[in-house]
């Protein structure tokens, strides 16, 4: 069996509407997928993700926000991106 294909979407709708959509093309052409997201939409519930394998990073948007709280998000992605190397 071949390995998930992996699909990272996190934060708002914006992003994680256009994974659903292609979530589903990918599973109507016989893939298996698995998710990358954060905890800003790690229990949205789609029907589409109802059989994939989760996993919930840490992550934190940058736009808008203070220095701290730019650095704060940073520190993270950061610490994410070693969570994602990790799997």
């Amino acid at each position: 069996m071949s390995p998930p294909i992996v699909i990272a979407a996190g934060g708002t709708g914006g992003h994680f509407f256009p994974a659903e959509a292609l979530a589903a093309e990918l599973l109507r052409r016989g893939h298996r997928i698995a998710l990358m997201t954060d905890a800003r939409s790690a229990d949205y519930s789609s029907p589409v993700f109802a059989d994939a394998e989760r996993f919930v990073l840490k992550g934190a948007g940058l736009a808008g926000r203070g220095l701290q709280r730019a650095a704060k998000g940073a520190l993270a992605l950061a610490a994410g991106t070693l969570q994602a190397r990790r799997i």
